[in-house]
């Protein structure tokens, strides 16, 4: 259950990772976007081991995304390997430090996320500096074929590691350029404090 929930929190939290910036990475096509964004106030070091759900976890999605996010969830398994990361089981004890999730955008999508601004505010007693001081409203949009993979530290119920590959559908080896897409997203992972 804790799992299942923090990959629905992953869902919500994925939409804050978009940006726009292009990579010229030899699988990727020139319309293809990678981004990604790590929480800055985590120390990754401390992360050892990862999981994934079960498959009968996951909801039913059609065949051509669901042979997408398996590539995606396989080259992120690679990735974190090569990270030096263990895979634990998703019921182990104890649990896994971070949870791998991936979602796709089947269609177009548009919506709202929140981003935590820094600054001062006034507590009544004086200014207090408060790395999230207020919440700004971020507007985002998303394309059909757009990938988001990241990770989730359950302890926090926050995803505290992910990125974004948008325009997966529009030319080229889909298989290739999802791979390509997320072994750029795992460059960016953080590796020190």
């Amino acid at each position: 259950m804790a799992l299942e929930r923090n990959l629905a929190l992953a869902g919500i939290g994925a939409l804050a990772l978009l940006s726009s910036c292009c990579d010229d990475e030899e699988d990727l096509c020139e319309s293809d976007q990678v981004a990604t964004r790590a929480d800055p106030s985590v120390d990754f070091t401390l992360y050892t081991t990862f999981s994934i759900a079960p498959d009968e976890a996951l909801p039913d999605v059609p065949p051509d995304v669901a042979t997408n996010l398996a590539v995606a969830t396989a080259a992120a398994v690679q990735e974190l390997l090569a990270l030096g990361l263990t895979q634990l089981p998703p019921d182990s004890d104890p649990p896994a430090d971070l949870a791998l999730f991936n979602i796709a955008a089947s269609s177009e999508e548009t919506g709202t996320t929140w981003v935590c601004t820094p600054g001062y505010w006034w507590t009544g007693w004086g200014y207090v500096w408060d790395p999230c001081a207020w919440m700004v409203e971020v507007p985002v949009n998303y394309t059909q074929g757009t990938l988001a993979v990241g990770l989730v530290d359950p302890d926090l119920s926050a995803v505290v590691f992910g990125g974004v590959l948008q325009g997966v559908l529009e030319c080229g080896n889909t298989s290739a350029r999802v791979q390509a897409g997320v072994a750029r997203i795992f460059d960016q992972y953080p590796t020190a404090p």
